[in-house]
């Protein structure tokens, strides 16, 4: 697994979200990686995981915070279910994120859900 090699950034504060001390973990080594792996085209991969290209955009050029863990959940979800690449996400408790894209889906039989 390739650890993903960033810092964790606090969360915005809203009116809504209230202030929170929650810390976000740094999702864009992720977000690159599968979108390297699913052929580095935006408009297309947008589709495939149910955003806007600008946001994706914005997110790929760091333009936008990394996405949560939940969105990239989703978003492999998604990604596995069209084309049975696999992406594996492994957070330990000191907040490092460690991930893995198996572009194979021979070994599993089952689509990922998220949790």
């Amino acid at each position: 697994m390739k650890e993903a090699e960033g810092r964790t950034s606090p969360k915005r504060k809203g009116p809504d979200r209230g202030d929170r001390n929650d810390l976000r973990v740094d999702t864009y080594p992720v977000l690159k990686g599968l979108v390297d792996c699913l052929g580095g085209k935006l408009r297309p991969i947008s589709r495939l995981i149910g955003t806007s290209y600008s946001h994706l955009w914005a997110m790929a050029n760091h333009k936008k915070p990394p996405p949560t863990l939940e969105a990239m959940s989703v978003y492999a979800n998604r990604v596995y279910i069209e084309t049975g690449i696999r992406l594996v996400m492994t957070v330990t408790p000191d907040l490092r994120l460690y991930y893995s894209i198996q572009k194979s889906s021979d070994e599993f039989d089952e689509p990922f859900e998220p949790r």
